[in-house]
């Protein structure tokens, strides 16, 4: 158990001190890949019935981007967010239930897990992790990133509320300085 305290304290710690989300994503594989078999990770955020593809670390192909927006409808992630719950996709060779398997399939992944980040009792994201292997997590494998999920939600949610403050802070400087532009020629 100390070891696993030990893990989620350094990933806590990576999260809370990280430049940019997609270096927290470049962080929570370097720390887990030594557990668990990850050879793609993502972080989608979810707004409204879009997803934004976040923290993509990859060392295999990807298909989807770091910065991408996809519709949510029809998506794993949608069923993660109904359902509140671990979905856990063995082998994408023998069997694809949504229209993003078909991508993750053709860039060599196998087996995809995605877990719930929770905020106050609802997803703010699915934590996607991949394999090019087929049935490459254990039971244990997932009850360890169900902890570890829980663990990180709360400072991953407030890192992003606080890159996201920061945007809004940046874009009403830049309005202000154009209405004070603007204002000066007449």
């Amino acid at each position: 158990m100390d070891e696993i305290l030990k893990l989620v304290y350094e990933l806590n710690a990576t999260i809370i001190t990280a430049q940019s989300f997609s270096d927290v994503g470049n962080k929570i594989v370097e720390i887990l890949s030594k557990k668990v078999p990850m050879e793609w990770m993502s972080l989608c955020i979810i707004k409204e019935d879009k997803i934004y593809i976040s923290a993509v670390s990859s060392k295999i192909p990807s298909y989807f981007k770091e910065g991408e927006i996809i519709p949510l409808e029809g998506t794993a992630s949608e069923h993660v967010i109904k359902t509140a719950s671990i979905l856990y996709e063995k082998d994408l060779s023998k069997e694809q239930k949504f229209w993003t398997d078909k991508y993750h399939y053709q860039t060599g992944i196998r087996s995809i897990v995605r877990i719930p980040l929770l905020f106050k009792g609802k997803v703010f994201a699915v934590w996607v992790i991949a394999s090019d292997k087929p049935n490459a997590y254990t039971e244990k494998d997932i009850e360890l990133l169900k902890l570890i999920a829980s663990q990180i939600s709360i400072p991953l949610r407030s890192f992003l509320f606080y890159d996201e403050t920061k945007k809004q802070a940046e874009l009403f400087k830049t309005v202000n300085k154009l209405a004070q532009i603007v204002h000066s020629e007449y």
